[in-house]
């Protein structure tokens, strides 16, 4: 996927307005749009209304954590990647909490200070295979023959809201 050709939306969900913002910026620089929320219910309704392309969620977060953040999403039918974040834990906390964002039904999972090269893969990755799937639903619904496993993986059908 190649982001001279796109203006691609990034929600990001994030309570804390100082890495919200090097979130932001850092988006940006890598040729992104990013929309930046504060709770995890103004990420909801930013999902419906701004159709973002890929979410990037903190995890512990007032109101709404994240992980409830992402069931949410994922109950709601917003086929879009989501790449889950924490920090401030040590060691094996880390590591369940984004076990349990990635079980809920986050795509990806990155511990803080973000690696922006790490992050910058993981988001042209997740983009490139939700593409993939979305072109492999398109060709599904018109009849066409699908065979490439990576196009169709776990036979997630992507929906038309997606393709905003």
């Amino acid at each position: 996927m190649n982001k001279n050709e796109q203006s691609v939306k990034i929600l990001v969900v994030e309570d804390d307005l100082q890495y919200q913002r090097f979130l932001g910026e850092a988006l940006m620089h890598m040729g992104y749009i990013p929309h930046l929320a504060t709770t995890g219910w103004e990420g909801l309704k930013d999902c419906q209304n701004q159709q973002p392309r890929l979410v990037l969620t903190d995890i512990f977060m007032p109101y709404l954590d994240g992980v409830k953040f992402i069931e949410l999403v994922r109950q709601s039918n917003f086929y879009i990647p989501i790449i889950a974040m924490t920090g401030g834990m040590s060691g094996n906390n880390k590591e369940h909490t984004l076990q349990s964002a990635w079980l809920r039904g986050a795509d990806a999972t990155l511990a803080k200070p973000i690696d922006l090269d790490l992050l910058e893969t993981t988001i042209e990755n997740l983009l490139r295979t939700y593409s993939d799937m979305r072109e492999a639903n398109k060709n599904l619904v018109a009849g066409k023959d699908v065979t490439d496993k990576n196009t169709l993986d776990n036979n997630l059908v992507i929906g038309d809201q997606a393709d905003e």
